[in-house]
């Protein structure tokens, strides 16, 4: 399959979130931006080199089977206009993996809100794993 067959097939639109698989525990987003150049092009915030564009090939890692799901953008058209122009004022922005990661970045992009429920589960789940050594360590 080629990009350009994926992006059909998914009748993929500017502004569309793309999840996949990034490990065991994660997932990795990023928003569809369109065809630029004769590239097709995602948005996303990595570790290293914060908010920028890859090329659609890249974001997949050259393997369409990674994807778990495709957010269809949910709001008008008009913000749909205006994706690409509000992804160019993040762009350099830095990743932070409790504060700006690739899914507040992409929640950001779509919904108007940086919010990332991997990051509430990774900070809950280090909370109750702390309560859980403290607590042995103090009936020690």
């Amino acid at each position: 399959m080629t990009t350009l067959d994926f992006i059909r097939n998914n009748h993929l639109k500017v502004g569309d979130k793309l999840v996949r698989e990034k490990g065991i525990l994660s997932k990795h987003h990023g928003i569809y931006v369109g065809i630029h150049n004769g590239q097709p092009l995602v948005a996303e915030n990595q570790v290293g080199h914060g908010v920028h564009y890859i090329t659609l090939s890249n974001f997949l890692k050259h393997d369409y089977r990674n994807i778990t799901r495709i957010e269809k953008f949910p709001r008008s058209d008009y913000h749909r206009q205006q994706v690409v122009s509000h992804i160019n004022s993040y762009v350099g922005t830095p990743y932070d993996v409790l504060t700006f990661n690739c899914e507040h970045f992409a929640n950001l992009i779509q919904y108007g809100r940086a919010e990332s429920k991997q990051a509430i589960t990774a900070l809950a789940a280090t909370l109750i794993g702390l309560i859980i050594v403290g607590t042995y360590m103090s009936s020690q």
